[in-house]
């Protein structure tokens, strides 16, 4: 091969790499807002169920999986495909009336929703530990409105709920910081204690029946 080929094929693959990168800068569709840019935290916390710094994080995080170059004119960017994830996860929509909010069609909402939902799960090993081994006991507090506010998942699956619960940092809290008048109520594997009430193990009045 003479040094002329050599340089033929230099420039085809600087050509190909300047059209991917042309690919890649393309354009955003004029009618589409980008809600980071024209929302306060607030008013975008209220509808995505997140603050634009971690949004914009998300992004980061993902914009390589999701940019894949595209000849399509206003091809959805990455921005895009998250924040229509983040509001179908945030409010369960119809994909076309999120389609409609959007300005895209409802296969252009479902295929962003896919992609990211793919794009999430792909991070699953850095973010998500599942049991290796044997059984594991899970200890899980959760408020009147069923959301979630305390677990520990660290124990072996033989180990008693009152172990778990009396090494734990949510009972120190209980002890010593939280006011008397607030209760947690558990099932009868915890001892009953000013803080955390249990079921009477044979109620035989009409009262403990309740």
């Amino acid at each position: 091969m003479t040094d002329d080929d050599l340089s033929y094929l230099d420039d085809i693959e600087s050509l190909e790499i300047l059209k991917i990168i042309e690919r890649r800068k393309r354009s955003v569709h004029p009618d589409r807002a980008n809600d980071l840019d024209c929302m306060d935290n607030v008013s975008f916390r209220s509808r995505y169920r997140l603050n634009k710094d971690t949004a914009e994080s998300l992004i980061q995080m993902l914009d390589d999986t999701l940019s894949a170059p595209s000849e399509k004119n206003y091809a959805l960017s990455s921005t895009e495909k998250v924040l229509i994830a983040l509001r179908y996860y945030a409010t369960g929509s119809f994909q076309l009336v999120l389609g409609d909010l959007e300005k895209v069609s409802q296969s252009s909402a479902s295929r962003a929703i896919n992609d990211v939902s793919k794009a999430l799960a792909s991070l699953q090993p850095n973010y998500i530990r599942l049991p290796q081994t044997g059984l594991e006991l899970r200890q899980t507090i959760s408020d009147a409105s069923l959301r979630i506010r305390d677990i520990v998942a660290c124990w072996p699956g033989s180990t008693h709920d009152s172990t778990v619960f009396d090494n734990s940092h949510l009972r120190a809290v209980l002890e010593n910081e939280v006011p008397p008048e607030y209760h947690l109520v558990g099932d009868n594997g915890y001892a009953c204690r000013s803080y955390l009430l249990t079921p009477f193990l044979d109620p035989s009045t009409p009262p403990r029946n309740k």
